[in-house]
This record gives C-alpha cells, sequence and structure tokens, in this order.
C-alpha cells in the first residue's frame, strides 16, 4: 500500500525549539510504550528497550546534525520516520530545508507519525508544511493518540491534510 506522509522543512530549528520537539517525541514514544505500540531505533530490527527510552535512542547524529528516526517493529515496520534539525539534506549530502517523506502503509506506528507531525505543525505552524496521501479520516487514530499523550494541549490537524475527494 502507497499511504505515504510527506513534509517540507521550509527552516531549521533553534536549539530551544529542537528541545521542544525532543520533548514531544518523548512524551510519544512513552505513550507508544504505555499502548504497547513497539517502535525500533534500528530500522525495525529490535524494539526500543526500556534503557533505550530513557536514552532516547531514537535520537541521531546525522551527517547534517541531529535527528530523530524512529519506525515500527518487525512485520509492522515500513519507512523510517525522520526529523532534522537543520532541514532534510539531499541525497549528495548538501543540507537543505527541503523534502522528506514516510511511507508507513498504514501499519501500526503510522498513529505515532501522524501525532508527531500535528504536534509540530500545531507547535511550529508552516515549519514542515505536512501533507499525506491520507484524508482527516485516515489521521484520526493518529489524532487521538496525540490527544492521549498532550491531554492538556489542542493538537490541529495539519492543513495540508485534506480530503482527497475535493480535488
Amino acid at each position: 500500500m502507497g499511504y505515504t506522509h510527506y513534509q517540507y522543512h521550509t527552516q531549521p530549528f533553534d536549539d530551544a525549539e529542537w528541545a521542544q520537539v525532543v520533548d514531544a517525541i518523548d512524551k510519544l514514544v512513552n505513550q507508544a510504550e504505555k499502548e504497547k505500540l513497539p517502535l525500533s531505533a534500528d530500522n525495525g530490527e529490535t524494539p526500543l528497550s526500556n534503557h533505550q527510552r530513557i536514552e532516547r535512542a531514537w535520537l541521531a547524529e546525522h551527517r547534517n546534525g541531529p535527528a530523530i528516526m524512529l519506525n515500527g517493529m518487525g512485520d509492522d515496520a515500513h519507512e523510517t520516520f525522520s526529523i532534522f534539525k537543520n532541514g532534510a539534506p539531499n541525497f549528495d549530502g548538501e543540507v537543505t530545508n527541503g523534502f522528506e517523506f514516510c511511507k508507513t502503509a498504514m501499519k501500526p506506528y503510522d498513529r505515532f507519525v501522524v501525532a508527531a507531525l500535528a504536534w509540530i505543525e500545531t507547535h511550529f505552524p508552516g515549519r514542515l508544511n505536512v501533507s499525506s496521501d491520507g484524508d482527516p479520516d485516515d489521521w484520526q487514530t493518529g489524532m487521538d493518540f496525540a490527544a492521549r499523550a498532550f491531554p492538556d494541549e489542542e493538537i490541529k490537524l495539519p492543513p495540508g491534510v485534506r480530503n482527497h475527494d475535493d480535488e
């Protein structure tokens, strides 16, 4: 199945903003643990251990700086979800503020990816310019996941996620 989420990173996160993003992802990782949603920081080979969750093993040092990289687990893994502090790199290694995507094929970790993208777009509007092959109804499970992780916040559906029937 070709279900994919897209990002066009418009500007780097500064250090304070990145710290907020990392803390939000940490909350989502902990919510995934509570809900028995297995995540992996190594392309779906092994689930995050308690130690890896505490140590934030999903934070990686990429060639263009800090990055968040998570996937589903085993047969429920697909493509790694990545957020780069300094923008997505080109394939030739040049740092850009450009295009990134994650095909989840609607596997269970999709709700984590949706929640993360919605949280970032709520707190940093237009920073990632999120869009998706999915309609708002397809995002509902992820939006509900975000609401459980952030019960005191209103997480909004990114404006780039719309009904494709209207096109």
